[in-house]
């Protein structure tokens, strides 16, 4: 079965208030890595226009720059132009990706919490613990993993508050892991990188809210 997505594109604005908030660059990576880990293969949008809402005096969506794709007089906006380059990078990596299956996601927490300490986990039931040794300097990271046979497709992304981010000025989470035998090729937004564990054979990452590392590990070449 395929996994098509529908991604939040849009602000709104309820009678002067912002219900939604405009959704930022680190929004739009958060979303789209989180698809890709679980394997999805296409991504829609609600292309809704930025527009005014008579029903209130300050006319709703109207007076909000990049609160959609398009501003009310046509012209394209920030959000659009990231979300382009956004997807076009994860169109890269669709080569890759489209050869796993999904088999598991896990949920990571720094030290001393579990993913219920997180507004925006606490719900989520896990079924297993992590099969790697992963841990984070702060927050909480999502773990998936694909497989193809015996070779493996994982996704470890930052999956904190962006608003900590903006707002607070929180730095990157920092992401180590021990990962299993085999060949092992490392993607970042869509290119592939070079990474080198340590002297204990641990790999670390420096992620920032919404970004995530996918590593593929391949037992055929070795």
């Amino acid at each position: 079965m395929d996994l098509r997505v529908v991604l939040q594109s849009f602000a709104h604005i309820w009678n002067g208030t912002e219900h939604n908030r405009r959704m930022t660059e680190s929004d739009m990576y958060w979303q789209t890595n989180l698809a890709m880990g679980f394997g999805a293969s296409e991504f829609s949008f609600y292309t809704y226009m930025t527009k005014p809402d008579f029903r209130y005096k300050d006319g709703g969506m109207g007076e909000v720059d990049g609160a959609a794709f398009i501003n009310l007089d046509g012209s394209k906006t920030e959000l659009y132009r990231y979300t382009k380059r956004i997807i076009s990078e994860m169109k890269k990596f669709l080569s890759v990706s489209e050869k796993y299956g999904y088999e598991s996601s896990h949920i990571v927490a720094e030290s001393g919490k579990t993913y219920e300490d997180f507004d925006w986990t606490r719900y989520i039931v896990e079924n297993e613990k992590c099969p790697l040794s992963v841990t984070v300097d702060k927050g909480v990271a999502l773990i998936t993993r694909r497989i193809n046979g015996d070779d493996e497709l994982y996704m470890f992304e930052n999956i904190g508050n962006v608003r900590d981010e903006l707002f607070e000025g929180v730095p990157p989470t920092r992401l180590s892991v021990a990962l299993p035998e085999g060949a092992k090729k490392f993607y970042f937004r869509g290119e592939e990188i070079s990474a080198t564990p340590n002297s204990d054979g641990v790999y670390g990452f420096s992620l920032k809210t919404g970004d995530a590392v996918f590593v593929e590990i391949t037992r055929s070449a070795v």
